[in-house]
């Protein structure tokens, strides 16, 4: 293991930055249809699943945790052989030359896991407004003017607001909204995605709103009402325009080395019929979908998520909301709001859903951020493995995901009972460290947050996501934030940052074939141009640049190709 850069974390470094906004329709007018291996160049990866690379050696490459090796055979969408470029031509196979002058500096690595993600919701943001870089409620509001003037009367919709540093200390009202609006609907989600900023149209188009746990006359909506809101802003799309902001989230997905990205579905995201739409694009596209569905079990639930291949039901099953909205169910309270948020699910419950998908051969999973909210469902899993046997607990690898404020109990907890923590590195590098979100929520002698060091130690599995759209695409930003951990003991070495991104994520559905560098793995691969290497990583510096992602491949069909490596490979 190398030793762990001690490198100080600014409180707002310039890398955690939203998704460039976008203009114009998302379409297949803009994005193009489908193309084949030989015709990849800069499509943005929107193209059908195509056939393997032929076999091939692959030279001009450093290899990723295999020191002083440049070269990798790929043969028939699988890892043939990897060792020295001088020792290639013995292998009899084509050999194929990636870097195009003698000063670039290339990285093959395995393809990046995103252990979770809400596509469809990424790719709505991405049509919609883009909130994250707005300095102000002014600002806001004046971006939704100029939609609503684009478009009159059509329903404004963004997301990543974050009100914590604008000068008006608050966001903008509903009665800013109509004026700015024009009495358009409106609803602009904040950047966890537990609330939302509605115009009065919007509410007068959601039956029962009003009366929900959560709204407020201010329009600032959270919990009940934010879930009602959120279902019916899903009628709103056509199929066609869903089907675009797919493509579009997939696309930037593997623009980022991603070749995986695990769905996070649920009631309150999303319906039943977006995730099968979901599905059919991302394998349209080449691109590996694992999907949970985040709703108790029932019997009907249990046997569709079996049917349907689902890796389970969890996710957003939500036992508790987030820090920013002050709805995660904090024991000690909020220091800035007379207030310790929410408790979703009880332990009996959250229990009795546990036992319920390990007897199906189904994961269990629960969001989780607050200290209550981790507690709750890993006593609920300790439960289900006290009456189902540890051994048949273990071997379902029930998730928590996000596990922000997790204590030394849960901690223990969770490594006893073999659960996976899926978590969200660059959620501590926006919010942690002294004056950022988690700071002004908890007060600064608050416990520590994301410990992913702690976890480690523990033998608890990780797997690293971005939660998009909350946070963007974006791996090497994922480990970033992991390494550089504003609390020296909560950091993790780059390789297993590294290892929590790739193969950690591919672990978390049983899969341990995938995401390392040997011999017969699958050829889920991701093509590096790298500024500088620091003992054979990327320099991971809080302002160093970072790779920049030239192909993807998955099970060695290229999914993404800047620069028409691999359909030259395969000619």
């Amino acid at each position: 293991m190398e030793s762990v850069p001690r490198h100080g974390f600014p409180p707002t470094p310039p890398w955690c930055c939203r998704y460039p906004s976008t203009s114009g329709p998302t379409s297949e007018a803009v994005w193009g249809g489908p193309v084949t291996i030989e015709g990849f160049h800069s499509h943005l990866g929107h193209q059908a699943a195509g056939r393997p690379v032929d076999a091939v050696v692959l030279t001009g490459a450093a290899l990723v945790t295999r020191p002083g090796l440049d070269a990798l055979a790929v043969d028939n969408g699988r890892i043939a052989w990897f060792g020295r470029s001088e020792d290639a031509p013995r292998l009899g196979l084509p050999i194929h030359r990636l870097d195009q002058s003698a000063d670039e500096r290339l990285l093959l690595a395995p393809a990046f896991v995103d252990a979770h993600a809400h596509v469809l919701l990424t790719g709505r943001g991405l049509a919609g407004l883009e909130l994250g870089r707005l300095g102000s409620a002014t600002e806001l509001l004046g971006a939704v003017s100029t939609a609503a003037a684009r478009h009159p009367g059509a329903l404004v919709h963004g997301q990543g607001w974050d009100h914590t540093d604008w000068p008006e200390g608050r966001p903008a009202t509903m009665a800013e909204l109509d004026r700015a609006a024009a009495g358009a609907p409106v609803f602009l989600t904040r950047v966890e995605m537990h609330s939302a900023l509605v115009s009065s149209a919007l509410v007068d188009r959601v039956p029962g709103v009003r009366a929900a746990d959560g709204f407020t006359a201010d329009g600032w909506i959270t919990r009940d009402a934010f879930a009602l809101a959120s279902r019916a802003i899903a009628g709103m799309f056509t199929s066609d325009q869903r089907r675009a902001q797919v493509r579009l989230a997939l696309g930037q997905a593997v623009t980022h080395g991603i070749g995986t990205v695990q769905e996070m579905s649920a009631p309150h995201i999303n319906t039943v019929e977006e995730l099968a739409l979901t599905r059919q694009e991302a394998a349209a596209m080449g691109v590996r979908l694992p999907a949970w569905w985040g709703e108790l079990a029932t019997a009907e639930l249990l046997g569709w998520a079996t049917a349907e291949g689902l890796a389970g039901l969890g996710g957003d099953l939500n036992c508790d909301g987030a820090i920013g909205s002050r709805t995660a169910c904090v024991g000690g309270g909020y220091h800035d709001h007379q207030s310790g948020g929410f408790l979703y699910l009880d332990e009996e419950t959250a229990a009795r859903h546990v036992v319920d998908c390990t007897v199906a051969g189904l994961q269990a999973g629960f969001h989780c951020i607050g200290d209550e909210g981790v507690g709750t469902a890993a006593r609920a899993i300790a439960r289900a493995s006290a009456e189902l046997g540890p051994d048949r607990v273990r071997a379902a690898r029930h998730r928590l995901e996000h596990a922000e404020m997790t204590d030394d109990r849960a901690i223990e907890l969770m490594a006893r009972h073999g659960v996976v923590a899926s978590m969200q590195p660059m959620f501590e590098a926006l919010w942690g460290g002294p004056g950022g979100l988690y700071e002004q929520r908890l007060g600064v002698d608050r416990p520590a947050m994301n410990r992913f060091g702690s976890l480690h130690r523990a033998g608890v599995g990780l797997a690293f996501g971005s939660d998009s759209p909350v946070t963007p695409f974006s791996g090497w930003e994922v480990i970033r934030g992991a390494v550089q951990h504003w609390r020296p003991a909560e950091r993790l070495d780059p390789a297993t940052a590294f290892a929590a991104t790739t193969s950690g994520g591919h672990a978390s559905v049983g899969d341990t074939d995938r995401g390392v560098l040997r011999e017969g793995a699958p050829a889920d691969l991701a093509l590096w141009s790298v500024p500088e290497l620091v003992d054979g990583w990327p320099d991971l510096a809080a302002y160093a640049p970072l790779p920049s992602c030239l192909a993807t491949l998955v099970d060695g069909v290229a999914v993404f190709d800047e620069r028409g490596l691999f359909g030259r490979a395969a000619a």
